[in-house]
């Protein structure tokens, strides 16, 4: 999700902004959506955001270009 507000960044444990991912991603130190397959992980962050009236619209290609750039999903070679 495009992070343009500070409200819109997950959290650390101990309740710090963590500016790596955001609010419907982690919070309080833990990944909220326990998934190891990505497609699965954008259609879920999609209905997390869908859900909220707050949250900036963004389409299911627009999100697998974002997340998969994000350390969790990152492959190394």
């Amino acid at each position: 999700m495009p992070m343009t507000k500070e409200e819109h960044y997950g959290t650390n444990e101990d309740g710090t902004p963590n500016y790596d991912y955001c609010m419907y991603c982690y919070q309080k130190g833990e990944f909220t959506i326990k998934t190891d397959d990505l497609d699965e992980f954008v259609d879920k962050m999609l209905e997390a955001m869908s859900a909220n009236p707050g949250a900036p619209e963004m389409g299911r290609e627009e999100a697998k270009d974002m997340l998969e750039n994000l350390g969790r999903w990152k492959k190394e070679y």
